[in-house]
């Protein structure tokens, strides 16, 4: 929904539905901004970057009543007044707000925890720091109080993962397999912060020093949870059929990983024969040339 966004003023001739969508989706890209300002940073508007985005349950509650408030009102825009193209834009942002909208009453924000470095209070403010401006005085004081915001974000995201454990929606222990050890490792002080600290003014020195120790502290306080976490309430099946709901997390992780209407049986099914068809390929064009027999060949 971004690309109507980028289109600047609207153009002369648009029908009244295009413009009330034009400034739809400009509204939601504003608050986007706002409410995560790592996405902000990572888009180049920077007026967010002495923030965090806020993790916690009610946070994701409101996320979840803003997309329902848009979708009502996008519905209300005529997409048969549209032209092609924003009928296009109309039926994507319908797609994404419910998509998202259905994630968030499945709870799969509730267990966004896992050892692959990817996701994560703590993984996402190292890669945001790569996105902030490093230039001014106003850049570095950004950072300072970036850096400052982290316990309570991390205090938020801990809470997400409690509101999670309560509804029985817990990352498997296969994928927090290397967590605690990875977050451990962070709390002793990650070089991609220090190199910031190092590099400001003396004014700003203390207070950065003291922000970094109580950052390390929380990022101690997460590996200490993620490893009660792991030995007490993670899922020994790996698959999210494990899960209440599990079906339907499923199919709805396959609809935003795949972008099909596909079932997941139908999925299922392409797989294997995508699979068999590898395996025909293989032993025609690789081990029969080698001289290579038999089922591991």
């Amino acid at each position: 929904f971004v690309m109507a966004n980028k289109r600047g003023r609207p153009e002369v001739g648009v029908s009244e539905s295009q413009r009330e969508l034009i400034a739809l989706l400009e509204e939601d890209f504003q608050w986007q901004v706002a409410d995560n300002p790592e996405f902000a940073s990572q888009c180049g508007n920077h007026k967010h970057d002495s923030h965090l985005q806020d993790l916690s349950p009610e946070a994701f509650e409101r996320r979840a009543e803003h997309n329902a408030v848009l979708l009502t009102r996008l519905a209300k825009i005529p997409a048969s007044e549209l032209d092609e193209r924003y009928q296009l834009y109309h039926r994507l942002f319908s797609e994404d707000l419910q998509g998202e909208l259905a994630s968030l009453r499945l709870g799969c924000h509730l267990f966004a925890v896992n050892s692959i470095g990817i996701g994560g209070a703590h993984h996402n403010f190292v890669e945001t720091l790569q996105w902030a401006l490093h230039e001014s005085a106003a850049d570095h004081e950004a950072f300072v109080a970036r850096l400052e915001a982290f316990p309570a974000q991390c205090k938020g995201y801990i809470a997400l993962l409690e509101a999670g454990r309560e509804r029985g929606l817990v990352a498997s222990r296969d994928m927090l397999r290397d967590a605690a050890e990875q977050v451990r490792a962070l709390s002793r002080g990650p070089p991609e912060v220090q190199a910031r600290i190092d590099v400001l003014g003396a004014s700003l020195q203390p207070r950065a020093e003291a922000a970094n120790a109580a950052f390390r502290a929380s990022l101690g306080d997460l590996a200490d949870y993620l490893v009660r976490y792991r030995k007490e309430f993670a899922r020994a099946i790996p698959g999210v059929g494990a899960l209440p709901g599990g079906d339907a997390i499923y199919a709805q992780c396959l609809a935003y990983h795949t972008t099909t209407a596909l079932q997941p049986s139908e999925v299922h099914e392409i797989g294997l024969q995508e699979v068999e068809r590898i395996r025909r390929r293989m032993a025609s064009e690789v081990f029969e040339k080698l001289g290579l027999h038999g089922e591991g060949a």
